[in-house]
């Protein structure tokens, strides 16, 4: 199911970047379906003028947090990749500016047609050089002058706009070598842009990072809307084809953007706000602008715009400080909540550590009694003995649980990661149980169709995880019950499914189970709910999930999913199917009871 959605997903992808490149190429072989929009439809401009301001708006905000966006502190990736979103949001707005018939009637066309050359080859070459592995020195160098790069950048864009305006004359001389200008800039910048796609869809297959796979979709949209610039025909729909191309490859990286916002554990609500409520103040305002005008009289666009801008400006003004003010109160009350819960850690390890130790003394001293240290025992009270010792030995258990989860929560546990052999723990794991099983009369089956890889993980916490879930699947299934553990590799992650045929668990319950000390109705699956809350804490820490569902054996499937990452040590044969193994030579680990 998992390499559908993915496989799915890469075809909507490729059909998305597919679309813009095919329509330019029915544009170019049907010249009758390609007419001249900007000088035959009068909004034409109009369209353009607020299609280019839009994406500078867009460029400018994911430019501005692209670092916290990549999760990462500034580097000189970052660094490129920033000062190339913002190229293209000031010369999208240059553009704009610049449209024909808007702000200034007396501009031709020719200011317009610079700056997309300039601005399309010099956003190229900063995506390109985020593809370059610089030296520590060197970029240490780049991002100690990083503000000394800015400055010159942007001195060299206030000549650029003043001599695109002041010097019309030279920009005549040029016309003769238009063509052949438009195509050296193109060699330039559209091999660039390719390159730094593949860097970044080479970095998404390695790392799975989201945002390095939008990155990429956005890239070879922006070569698309090279083309569509060079080679469409000047004011007709191919070329206009490069305003809205452009748009969408921005689009791609702002969601990107947003989605990882989302998902950052320290997510601060004023960075989400000046991202995405930015964006509909400036897209609300440049509309009601634009109505406005339209609806009065005698009031030129330059003014209403301007009006509505600074409207907008200010109510997000406003409203950001709310956010910010809610932002620092959703802080303190952080804070406060996370002392409380130190506080409470503290009283329950104190609480549990002056248990563990007469219980400790209370179990051993039942061994004693039981081996005969003081005199022969009867087989009633032998039993008693080891009834008394099972119940020690399950209460020290789960305070071992509960001092693991306490720590858990209060993040005090550091994994110990190393390479762990799938195959051989849950090997040990299930001749353990087949003991167990044997003895409950149950049928224990390990079943292994495919080659399991070495992961990297927790050994000791991993192996509590697969006997909590595996003794737990004992546990609820009925005398001669059926228990059954699997495991297949998929998309970049191995799945091990346990799977008995027990009560299973509602729909309803699915999630309460994992939660500390949840109880489900009588009917279902009982416990103290320690168990499952580690096994579902352990499991999220090595960036994977736990999910309960129907088990075609008439229970509950537990699957464990886990991200791999294989190392080059994982040179075992291939694996055959395995049934009923047998109990291997080491000692394996005592599971963890629910």
């Amino acid at each position: 199911m998992q390499a559908f959605y993915h496989s799915q997903k890469t075809r909507i992808t490729a059909v998305g970047i597919a679309l813009p490149l095919a329509a330019f190429a029915l544009l170019r072989f049907i010249p009758a379906w390609d007419f001249s929009a900007w000088d035959t439809i009068w909004y034409t401009h109009l369209v353009y003028f607020y299609v280019m301001a839009f994406i500078s708006f867009i460029a400018l905000v994911t430019g501005l947090f692209s670092n916290a966006a990549f999760r990462v502190p500034l580097t000189a990736r970052t660094f490129f990749i920033r000062l190339a979103l913002i190229t293209i949001a000031a010369f999208s707005l240059l553009n704009s500016v610049n449209t024909p018939y808007i702000f200034f009637p007396e501009i031709g066309d020719r200011p317009l047609q610079w700056s997309i050359r300039i601005g399309g080859l010099f956003s190229a070459f900063f995506f390109a050089a985020a593809t370059i592995h610089w030296s520590a020195i060197w970029e240490k160098r780049l991002l100690t002058y990083r503000w000394f790069i800015w400055g010159i950048g942007g001195l060299l864009f206030v000549w650029f706009t003043g001599a695109i305006w002041s010097y019309p004359d030279l920009l005549a001389s040029l016309d003769q070598s238009a063509a052949l200008i438009d195509i050296t800039l193109f060699g330039i910048a559209a091999p660039a842009l390719l390159w730094s796609a593949r860097h970044s869809w080479r970095l998404f297959q390695n790392t799975k990072q989201m945002i390095e796979g939008r990155l990429a979709t956005a890239l070879f949209l922006l070569f698309v809307a090279q083309i569509s610039q060079t080679f469409g025909l000047w004011g007709n729909l191919s070329w206009q084809l490069y305003s809205f191309t452009t748009l969408a490859a921005l689009s791609v990286i702002l969601s990107a953007f947003l989605q990882a916002f989302q998902s950052l554990r320290g997510l601060q609500p004023a960075r989400y706000f000046a991202v995405r409520g930015s964006i509909f103040i400036v897209g609300l305002a440049l509309v009601s602008g634009e109505l406005a005008r339209w609806l009065t009289t005698g009031l030129q666009r330059r003014f209403i715009i301007s009006l509505t801008l600074a409207q907008g400006f200010i109510g997000f003004i406003i409203m950001y400080a709310i956010v910010v003010g809610l932002n620092r109160l959703i802080d303190e009350r952080t804070a406060a909540l996370r002392r409380e819960q130190k506080l409470r850690n503290d009283l329950t390890q104190l609480i549990v550590h002056d248990l563990k130790n007469p219980l400790m003394v209370m179990t051993e001293g039942a061994k004693l009694l039981d081996r005969g240290y003081l005199g022969d025992l009867t087989e009633q009270q032998k039993g008693l003995l080891q009834r008394i010792s099972q119940s020690g030995n399950k209460t020290l258990r789960l305070i071992d649980d509960l001092l693991d989860v306490e720590r858990m929560e209060a993040e005090a546990i550091e994994l110990q990661v190393g390479p762990l052999d799938l195959w051989a723990v849950l090997g040990e794991s299930a001749a353990y149980f087949q003991v167990l099983a044997e003895a409950n009369k149950q049928n224990l089956s390990l079943r292994l169709t495919t080659r399991l890889p070495i992961i990297q993980a927790d050994a000791k916490l991993m192996r509590r995880v697969f006997d909590n879930v595996i003794g737990n699947a004992l546990k609820f299934s009925p005398e001669n019950g059926r228990i059954e553990i699997s495991a297949h590799k998929e998309a970049g992650h191995v799945f091990i499914d346990v799977a008995d045929s027990g009560p299973g668990v509602s729909p309803g319950n699915r999630a309460l189970i994992f939660e500390k000390f949840a109880q489900v109705p009588s009917t279902e699956r009982r416990g103290v709910g320690l168990g499952l809350t580690f096994c579902k804490m352990t499991v999220e820490a090595h960036e994977g999930a736990i999910s309960v569902m129907d088990s075609p054996l008439g229970g509950a499937l537990f699957r464990i999913k886990l991200p791999i990452v294989e190392t080059t040590a994982d040179k075992r044969p291939e694996i055959r199917q395995v049934e009923r193994p047998t109990r291997p030579s080491i000692t394996p680990l005592q599971p963890s009871q629910l």
